[in-house]
């Protein structure tokens, strides 16, 4: 569980559940490739699918970011790439990944 900041607009401080929903961009082909290690192929039988499941796997990485502040991501060098500095630093740092 995560606490919303007090400024939010809606349940300031309340005690929530992360979740959220497949974007647009998720399946931007940007974003799909660089997703390493996992065909789309081998994510949607883990999830199910006939197709297209690398969308929802972009998706999660995007939104644990978004919710809880933790990003899952490595540079094209494989590099794992950590959040420094301000929150803004870092939005920006995932809306590099994001191709966005």
């Amino acid at each position: 569980m995560l606490r919303r900041t007090r400024d939010a607009a809606c349940f300031g401080g309340a005690y929530v559940f992360p979740g959220g929903a497949v974007d647009a961009g998720d399946g931007d082909e940007r974003v799909i490739n660089r997703i390493r290690g996992m065909s789309d192929t081998e994510a949607s039988v883990r999830l199910d699918l006939t197709q297209g499941a690398l969308t929802y796997w972009a998706a999660g990485v995007r939104e644990c970011f978004e919710e809880a502040g933790m990003l899952i991501a490595r540079a094209a060098a494989g590099i794992l790439i950590t959040p420094t500095g301000s929150s803004n630093s870092a939005r920006r740092v995932a809306t590099c990944m994001a191709g966005r």
